[in-house]
């Protein structure tokens, strides 16, 4: 239950503090006092976005803070799932500046969607304007699982049924992908053929390369390595000859200087170098030959391997074959891919007929307990004053084969609040206060179910009053025997059962308007319920009916 709400710089709150406690409370007020001001902040408490317009005081921070008292085992799960702090009290907080906007619970900073999932632990908020959502198909159809009580069955459907729709959105995408490759397969496929045919190896454009110089300039080559030969050896006055007679004059003097002999060692070494350097050329010379028809060839490899590289942009063998590998990926992929998908859809068989399973047992579930909750809901309707209401549960199958997040069923509530009209969808013969009194109807039938220990109403008796309002007070006053109910109401009739009873009143100070609470006691409570009842201006006779209605 919530044990206290405190609420300071906030649209016309400077600092107020509420204290509700258990059962129900009830909280009233003149309109535009700032009822629903606090029901904007509590919302803030569970992941509403917050308007930075909001703030009382544009150069303070706004904090809203909410302290909680429960223990129950799904609130400790949701404490170790999110690993925070659990303590005897749950304090949630909101701070909210003109720049940001910060939460914590516990002390611990989270985000707005880790408070959204504790509110469903914590409290069942039903705004004024929330009977439209009467007429939504997933409310009813989440009304009829919350009173089937099957929740096991629900999450493991939602299980399934989250992953065929994974899967079936990755099969799309697979055979879109297949689509593209195959209609590139040919393409890839002549690709790649060119890449076989030419057979490329590591090394061979540079080896051409060189080949191809050494044929196209091969007359210059033997010219010069002849004339290099002939110098060498073979003129009258050749390099060797000349080398050999000046050695002889260096043999011949090399005893009489130390020197000399080192400068003999060396002639001797350069002239057997010489000779070494002469073969050389004339091997060189003797395996050199013009090959017109290897040029020719050598000329036809080049240009085939140059426009490769110019059709793929690519400088070298490495770059080369990186494009090969990757056409040869692409052609692989085309049978991977086929592969994935002839095993990803036969998965989705298997989740098909797993979710019909599930979808099935939510089915059979729904039907048994729906008689049960229309003659529940049959007897709240006379409860808050509608005793020839006729409401029904109409639940089908679209069409063969229908499966969404809820199963396979449609659930549409039909309803008729006269007697010998025809009972008809709800947006079609609802007025607003039998809206109102449905809805707390539907709430009622299904609070024990949900497990909330806060259950709040704005203005629930919209539409309605008298009778109908003695009644939906004496509904909301059952309601809170097992429950802390907060309810906003304008009528007499329901704030008169409340357990405790709160006032919002506006006050001027210093040329601004702000809201306050106070909790009525005694002879103030019948006060307020007499202003209720008669206005500002209330008589004695308003204050002795308010007198019997606290009473009644």
């Amino acid at each position: 239950m919530l044990i206290q709400l405190d609420i300071s710089n906030y649209v016309l709150i400077d600092q107020l503090s509420l204290k509700p406690g258990s059962g129900l409370n009830i909280i009233t007020g003149e309109t535009g006092a700032g009822k629903s001001i606090m029901l904007g902040a509590l919302s803030l408490l569970f992941g509403e976005r917050a308007d930075k317009n909001a703030l009382f005081d544009e150069g303070k921070k706004c904090i809203i803070e909410g302290a909680f008292q429960i223990q129950t085992k799904a609130v400790t799960n949701f404490f170790e799932e999110n690993e925070l702090d659990l303590s005897n009290e749950i304090v949630i907080r909101r701070e909210i500046t003109k720049e940001k906007s910060r939460a914590f619970i516990n002390d611990t900073p989270v985000n707005l969607n880790v408070l959204r999932q504790l509110a469903a632990f914590l409290v069942d908020i039903n705004r004024q304007h929330d009977t439209l959502s009467l007429n939504d198909a997933t409310f009813q159809i989440n009304i009829i699982d919350t009173f089937a009580n099957h929740k096991l069955s629900y999450d493991t459907y939602q299980i399934a049924y989250t992953s065929l729709k994974q899967n079936q959105k990755l099969l799309k995408e697979l055979e879109d992908q297949e689509r593209k490759i195959k209609a590139d397969q040919d393409y890839y496929q002549f690709l790649l053929d060119e890449f076989g045919e030419l057979d490329l190896k590591d090394g061979e454009i540079e080896s051409l390369e060189s080949k191809q110089k050494q044929l196209a300039n091969i007359d210059e080559i033997q010219k010069v390595l002849e004339s290099i030969r002939f110098g060498l050896e073979e003129s009258d006055q050749s390099v060797i000859s000349n080398l050999n007679t000046i050695n002889q004059g260096i043999q011949s003097i090399k005893k009489f200087d130390s020197n000399i002999e080192a400068l003999a060692l060396r002639m001797t070494s350069s002239i057997i170098e010489l000779k070494d350097i002469t073969a050389e050329v004339a091997s060189t010379l003797e395996s050199l030959s013009s090959d017109p028809l290897q040029l020719s060839q050598i000329n036809q490899r080049l240009d085939a391997i140059y426009k490769l590289q110019r059709k793929h942009r690519a400088a070298n063998f490495a770059e080369l074959e990186k494009v090969r590998i990757e056409v040869e990926q692409n052609v692989a992929n085309i049978d991977g891919i086929g592969n994935k998908i002839a095993a990803l859809s036969a998965s989705i068989e298997q989740l098909k007929k797993q979710c019909y399973t599930l979808a099935a047992q939510l089915s059979a579930g729904r039907a048994k307990v729906i008689p049960t909750f229309e003659k529940e809901l049959k007897k709240l309707m006379h409860l808050v004053n509608m005793p020839d209401a006729v409401f029904k549960v109409d639940s089908f199958i679209p069409e063969p084969g229908y499966l969404d997040q809820y199963g396979q069923d449609k659930i549409e509530f039909i309803f008729s609040a006269n007697k010998g009209n025809q009972p008809l969808p709800l947006n079609k013969v609802a007025s607003g206060g039998e809206l109102s009194r449905l809805m707390l109807a539907i709430k009622t039938s299904v609070a024990g179910n949900m497990k909330m220990p806060l259950m709040v109403f704005d203005e629930i008796d919209t539409g309605i009053s008298g009778e109908a309002a003695n009644k939906v007070g004496n509904l909301l006053k059952q309601l809170a025997i097992k429950h802390q109910v907060i309810a906003i109401t304008h009528l007499p009739q329901i704030a008169a059962k409340g357990n405790h009873h709160f006032h919002v009143y506006k006050e001027v100070s210093n040329h601004k308007t702000t809201s306050l609470i106070k909790e009525l006691k005694e002879q103030h409570r019948v006060s307020e319920i007499a202003r209720m009842l008669a206005g500002d201006n209330f008589s004695e006779s308003a204050l002795t009916s308010a007198g019997e209605l606290l009473k009644a």
